[in-house]
């Protein structure tokens, strides 16, 4: 296996690991924290790479300008305090995805499923 696939196929075998990204998270906020502490949990090291970034507007479901934080942001910081207190991260993730299966097709052995 050369090192591009070898590199993907850590990285899948990681994101189920952790259970993916949780389902829970609305709005504005905090849903890269909870990634974080996912693989944290699970000690899995990536590179931190430091870039510059522009902040984008948001539409009033995080924090306003003067720090004042909005109901769906509340609600998403209380998640993540459960999910960092009890570690508990199959509460939402891969393990209870809803979706339906449209279309598969092998190709090249491969399983292509299309789902919505």
């Amino acid at each position: 296996m050369n090192i591009k696939y070898s590199t993907f196929y850590t990285l899948i075998i990681n994101f189920v690991k952790i259970n993916g990204f949780s389902n829970n998270y609305w709005g504005w906020g905090l849903e890269d924290d909870d990634l974080f502490t996912r693989i944290s949990i699970h000690g899995i090291s990536f590179d931190k790479k430091i870039d510059n970034y522009t902040r984008l507007t948001n539409d009033g479901n995080g924090v306003t300008d003067d720090d004042h934080y909005m109901p769906l942001y509340n609600f998403n910081q209380q998640f993540l305090y459960h999910i960092r207190s009890t570690k508990d991260y199959n509460i939402s993730g891969l393990n209870n995805l809803r979706y339906e299966v449209i279309e598969t097709e092998i190709y090249n052995g491969i399983k292509k499923i299309k789902i919505i």
